[in-house]
Parts: structure tokens; sequence; C-alpha cells
């Protein structure tokens, strides 16, 4: 930029001649000197996007199901990115991001804690909840996921004696979707 202007200042004073001029009338303001132009503002960062569900806490939250048929009716089982756990379309409870399990009324159930322990309020006995869904009580297979996403253990056995639970859905939502059907 600068040298763009002194080769124009220079073309001026070529052009009209280098002869000195009489001074007539008073003396010339001496120039003052141009400020440097302006910086761009910095860049404005982005906003911040608000945190989702499943980014908060340590329990990702993903839409999820278990199809569970018992003697060839179908039920469902479903949890919603936004924690809340469905079954037969109603809203039966609730999970946060931060591992606590609430009834349909609000009142805390259970927690999971970072490690996959689970804890049910009002009972001493814990069992564990892996990131794949499978679950386990004192080294015991509570809850087992087949490549078919058909579930197995001793928990699945219990609770649906002769039916098929099959699982759907995101993979990141198995670990609370387990934890929801465990504990709601």
């Amino acid at each position: 930029m600068r040298l763009v202007l002194l080769a124009a200042s220079l073309s001026l004073i070529i052009a009209c001649g280098s002869k000195e001029a009489t001074p007539s009338g008073p003396p010339p303001t001496p120039p003052v000197a141009a400020a440097p132009p302006a910086a761009a503002p910095p860049a404005a960062a982005p906003p911040a996007a608000a945190p989702t569900a499943a980014a908060v806490g340590h329990l990702p939250l993903a839409a999820g199901a278990l199809a569970i048929e018992i003697g060839g009716a179908r039920k469902e089982f479903a949890l919603r990115a936004t924690g809340e756990v469905i079954a037969d379309g109603a809203v039966i409870g609730r999970l946060s991001g931060d591992g606590v399990a609430t009834n349909g009324t609000g009142k805390r159930l259970a927690t999971i804690a970072a490690d996959g322990t689970v804890t049910i309020v009002g009972e001493a006995e814990t069992f564990t909840v892996a990131p794949d869904g499978s679950a386990t009580r004192a080294g015991t297979p509570l809850v087992t996921i087949g490549a078919d996403g058909v579930l197995g253990g001793a928990a699945v056995a219990e609770a649906a004696a002769g039916s098929k639970i099959a699982i759907s859905g995101d993979v990141a939502a198995r670990q609370a979707l387990i934890f929801a059907w465990l504990v709601l």
C-alpha cells in the first residue's frame, strides 16, 4: 500500500513539474501524519452450542429401543435422546446425563456411576452395566447382547421367560437403555 502511494506521489510531482512555487498567502500547514490503517476487528468466536442431553454428564443418552415379544404380543420399551423412557407409548420415567433414573412422578430410583456401577435406592447390592449394554452382578451375566441384537442372561430369563427381547437404535444408547430397563 505504501509503495502504491509513493509511486502515485512521484507521478504527481513529475506531471506537475518540479519548479518551486513562490509562496503567496499564509505558510502551508505541515502535513499531519496519517494514522495507521485500522486493523480489522478480531473475528468473533462462533457461539457455543448448547449442550445436548447426550453431552451432559457421563451417561450417553441417545435414541434406542427394546422390542419385547411375549406370546406373539409385541411391546416397546424405548429411550429418547432427551432421557425420557417410554413403555408402550407412555412416559414411565426419565434418565439424566449424570446417571440418575427417576420414575414418572420424579422419584429417584437408581444411579449409574461413570464406571457403570448401578445403585438402586434402598438396596445394598449393586450391579454393573457396560457401555455395550451387557450387565453383570457379582460376575453373573444379567444381560448379554448377541450379534443379532437379541438379549440373553439371567435378567432376561427372569423378566420374560419364553420371550424374545431385541435391542435396536443408536449403539451409544445401549448402556442407558439397559440401565433404564433394569431399574424402571
